[in-house]
């Protein structure tokens, strides 16, 4: 419906010496490689210190895509440790945590978070567990929230009451993909003396799923967007007999924020 209505408008303000394109196409991405025939799995390992600090170890590597971050959130969350005191590494052989792929095929939140959460059960169980012994509290009565096991109105901050590590690994598995599902429109502008082209508008409705960090999603859109402009009207590998002519940044034409859209949605 945006795409329709924003063709619409720029249809109304159409300048006569100009000609005027408006494109669509649809598509879809998988979350992991797994299918019917083919597991895919992960594990996350949480270790909580003694001073209320906590690292969690995945198979993930940070590429810029933003996977630390989201980990961290899911990590904090599901285990009520302020995200400030959580930390998200990628797993050496040295650690005792098991990944089928690392980070390729968008599955780094859709697998680890999972496993992370699968974690996060475990160690929160323990932690009120402790918490009860010491307290002389049910356990079905504590929660952890903010760094502190919490009985009602009163508080312990979970330094107090551990006085060594606690640490939970979190595996989970799967044979599906789920698809994050894209259509987007273009509405483009050509000048007929010299060819030149305008991206005047562009539409992207993108169904990501639950959004872990929206100002990130929509970066990364962005960041697509700015992608697909390159492909489609400036890059070129010029090849002479399989070598290329153009190796480097200053014969091969890369997008700016000037090829960007006036309007992106």
């Amino acid at each position: 419906m945006r795409g329709r209505e924003t063709f619409e408008r720029l249809s109304e303000d159409a300048d006569e010496d100009r000609l005027y394109g408006w494109g669509m196409a649809s598509g879809a991405h998988s979350t992991t490689p797994a299918s019917a025939r083919n597991t895919d799995y992960t594990e996350a390992k949480l270790v909580l210190d003694a001073e209320g600090a906590m690292t969690a170890v995945v198979g993930a590597v940070e590429l810029g895509q933003g996977a630390e971050t989201a980990l961290a959130q899911i990590a904090a969350e599901r285990t009520g440790i302020p995200i400030e005191r959580v930390t998200v590494r990628s797993k050496t052989h040295a650690d005792d945590v098991d990944d089928k792929y690392g980070s390729i095929a968008s599955r780094s939140t859709y697998l680890m978070g999972r496993a992370i959460a699968e974690a996060a059960e475990e160690l929160t169980a323990t932690l009120r567990e402790r918490a009860s012994d010491r307290l002389g509290v049910p356990m079905d009565e504590l929660t952890v929230a903010d760094g502190e096991i919490r009985d009602g109105a009163e508080a312990t901050e979970l330094a107090e009451l551990i006085t060594e590590g606690v640490s939970a690994t979190g595996r989970t598995e799967t044979t599906r993909a789920p698809s994050s599902f894209g259509v987007h429109f273009a509405g483009v502008t050509i000048d007929p003396e010299t060819g030149g082209v305008d991206l005047r508008t562009y539409v992207a409705a993108q169904d990501v799923g639950y959004a872990i960090n929206p100002a990130m999603v929509e970066g990364q859109l962005h960041g697509a967007v700015q992608d697909g402009v390159e492909f489609a009207t400036l890059s070129e590998l010029q090849l002479d007999r399989g070598i290329p002519e153009n190796p480097n940044l200053a014969d091969y034409p890369v997008s700016s924020p000037h090829e960007m859209p006036a309007e992106l949605q």
